[in-house]
């Protein structure tokens, strides 16, 4: 979550930016943003255990 926060707040500060660059400017821009996410380390739980069964498990468990 961490992550998604800082890129958010990266996002916010070039949104406009961002609105007159070109579609290969653009995609440019964006995988910079996404490679500056991924550049927040992860905690060390994150890094083993995601959490992702559990919730298909809660998901699958709400089926009617």
């Amino acid at each position: 979550m961490k992550q998604w926060a800082e890129t958010g707040r990266l996002l916010d500060e070039q949104r406009e930016e961002l609105a007159h660059l070109d579609d290969e400017q653009g995609l440019a821009a964006s995988d910079a943003l996404i490679a500056s996410a991924l550049a927040v380390p992860l905690p060390r739980a994150r890094q083993s255990w995601s959490g992702f069964v559990e919730q298909q498990e809660a998901f699958h468990r709400r089926r009617p």
